[in-house]
């Protein structure tokens, strides 16, 4: 993997036993760091983490603000998964060889007054953790929340994922090299979206929003599986001409662990609004034609648990999408309140046309709704893919600020 100056590198490598996180630099004069993992820490907890992270959520509300006294009950709930997570991963004095190796490496990740340092992270397909909240820096448990939730990686730098022994991405990391920008929207008529349509319509003369899908009448037959894995099929009586740059879906997603993962399904709501993970892995083997190359999308995938590692050697939604060359997956690690998931998603794309990378617009968001909202939830979001995905035309004069309080 190739590793950008200045940027720290974590990568798990080795089997079931014999786990290993390996931090190093871009620079060989600065060596490498290594810390042994507990297995069952590293693949067997997901479930484990999936109800503590349904109980932060619950403590926090559905509310997009919280006031101080909930904000900071919700950083001390995360700091304390946060390190139940981390002291099992490295075995109890492991985590404290890494801190010291994060303090050495990265300095200054306490300090707001500095750029956030880039952390590229490489795992296998069937590796999950969740690593924005691992606590690679120590903060005194009395301190403010927004002093103290920089102690946790995703909050005080810039994370890149990538999965191993997945088509390597090609291409020049650029969204949308035509004159315009194709966004096509899903949206289930239960969940208010329109402060995503707002922030990618803020800029009508480069982003043309086809959708929001599904209609009144919902889709044809097979139509929702289709699109996914190629944007030029219609979704109604006037296909698209090119294909879509982005995929958004606001929409329920289920992932229950006692199920094959082949169940998983996605529901954008309405007839035919329903795709289960099994079947779209079906037609890509049966349809040849559908795995000609073209210009895959970047996908936002805006419903809980998207992003949820999968058990042992289970394909997950990420990994079958980043199987078909997608340019990157965003998506959530638990259930999300409806507020928070459109508001992360409005500054994303804010910060997406202004010029910024998919790592620095997931930061933006993260640290939007920590400053203006005191909601430390946009922890709960991660992103594989291309790590430097951008628009290929900022808009960086033209877009206007959805949240202005």
């Amino acid at each position: 993997m190739a590793v950008e100056a200045g940027a720290l590198v974590l990568d798990v490598e080795g089997g079931p036993g014999s786990r290993r996180l390996t931090v190093a630099t871009g620079d060989p004069a600065d060596g490498t760091q290594g810390h042994d993992l507990r297995d069952a820490e590293v693949s067997g907890a997901h479930e484990r983490l999936k109800t503590r992270l349904l109980e932060i959520h619950d403590i926090a509300g559905d509310d997009l603000t919280l006031d101080r006294h909930k904000s900071a009950q919700t950083v001390n709930m995360i700091y304390k998964l946060a390190n139940r997570l981390a002291y099992g991963l490295f075995q109890g004095m492991g985590l404290k060889s890494f801190r010291d190796t994060a303090a050495a490496q990265a300095p200054l990740a306490l300090d707001p007054a500095a750029p956030p340092r880039i952390v590229e992270i490489a795992t296998p397909p069937e590796i999950g953790f969740p690593f924005e909240l691992l606590p690679w820096h120590f903060v005194d448990k009395a301190a403010e929340p927004e002093v103290r939730v920089r102690g946790l990686l995703g909050m005080s730098a810039i994370i890149r994922r990538r999965i191993r022994r997945v088509t390597e991405f090609t291409g020049a990391g650029r969204l949308g090299d035509a004159s315009s920008l194709r966004v096509t929207v899903f949206q289930h008529p239960d969940l208010a979206a329109n402060i995503e349509t707002q922030a990618l319509d803020a800029t009508p003369d480069y982003v043309r929003v086809h959708g929001p899908f599904p209609r009144d009448g919902g889709l044809p037959e097979q139509a929702l599986m289709r699109h996914l894995v190629n944007s030029t099929t219609p979704l109604d009586s006037a296909p698209p001409s090119d294909p879509s740059a982005i995929l958004h879906l606001a929409c329920h997603c289920y992932t229950p662990a006692e199920e094959d993962s082949d169940c998983h399904k996605i529901d954008i709501g309405r007839a035919n609004g329903q795709v289960e993970l099994g079947e779209l892995k079906s037609f890509m083997s049966e349809e040849e034609a559908w795995q000609a190359a073209l210009p895959r999308p970047l996908l936002f995938l805006n419903a809980c648990g998207t992003a949820i590692p999968p058990l042992e050697s289970r394909l997950s939604f990420t990994d079958f999408f980043l199987t078909q060359q997608a340019l990157g997956v965003v998506g959530t690690l638990c259930d999300i309140s409806n507020d928070v998931a459109v508001h992360f998603a409005a500054i994303f794309y804010e910060a997406l046309l202004r010029g910024a990378s998919v790592g620095k617009a997931m930061y933006a968001a993260r640290w939007h709704l920590m400053d203006r909202h005191r909601n430390p939830l946009g922890l709960l979001y991660t992103y594989y893919g291309n790590p430097d995905l951008q628009v290929a035309r900022p808009q960086a004069g033209k877009v206007i600020p959805v949240c202005r309080n």
